[in-house]
């Protein structure tokens, strides 16, 4: 039995470089059957680099391929992306936020329920063992209505630093965060569920650090 899944990774920017891509090249469950960019500078140069060989700039071509399994949506605008492919039978992870507006949500929602596969959106601090390990101690304050969380994440120019990126070129020369589909609205996305309504208003300042060596 064959329990490798077909991946197909949509958008290859700055974040599907340093990490959707060599993760999912690393990990033997996956494998990347195809990609998808709308630079062909950044495509082929990733599809050389993770030998892969079906290299698309229009996703509906990808998303026609048959024995891609599930596909990682990693562009500025997720929500016809990710419906498009969950339509037609496609397992979705996508990268946050999740859409721009809730009819996007929805839309997106009623089309995993559709076709009876999954979707997920990746916020990945849900699975990060220091907020699983401040979240109980948040609730335990009284009087609690909102929260403000900072992470420890350095400066981008890190990433150029340390990763070799390519970029595609614009008018202006290297705009960063623009390297092809990849991102470019976080909005504050990795500050999910950050707020509350009504009542006495409560700041509450985390420095989050990859271990907890000390007593909260």
């Amino acid at each position: 039995m064959n329990n490798i899944l077909g991946i197909g990774v949509i958008g290859l920017g700055q974040i599907s470089q340093i990490a959707h891509l060599p993760y999912l090249n690393e990990l033997p469950e996956y494998e990347i059957r195809a990609i998808c960019d709308i630079s062909d500078k950044v495509l082929n140069s990733m599809g050389r680099r993770f030998g892969v060989v079906n290299c698309y700039s229009d996703y509906k071509e990808l998303l026609g391929q048959a024995d891609i399994d599930a596909v990682l949506v990693s562009t500025s605008d997720h929500a016809d992306i990710a419906v498009d492919a969950l339509n037609v039978g496609k397992h979705v992870f996508c990268k946050k936020p999740m859409a721009f507006n809730l009819l996007q949500c929805d839309a997106m929602i009623e089309a995993a329920n559709n076709s009876h596969v999954k979707l997920m959106i990746g916020y990945m601090k849900r699975f990060d063992p220091a907020y699983q390990f401040a979240l109980p101690i948040l609730k335990d304050i009284i009087g609690l209505r909102f929260i403000r969380v900072h992470d420890l994440a350095g400066r981008e120019h890190i990433n150029r630093e340390n990763y070799d990126l390519v970029a595609r070129r614009c008018t202006g020369g290297y705009k960063k965060k623009v390297t092809a589909c990849g991102t470019r609205c976080q909005v504050s996305s990795h500050r999910f569920k950050q707020g509350g309504l009504g009542g006495r208003l409560r700041t509450v300042a985390w420095a989050l650090l990859p271990r907890f060596n000390c007593a909260a």
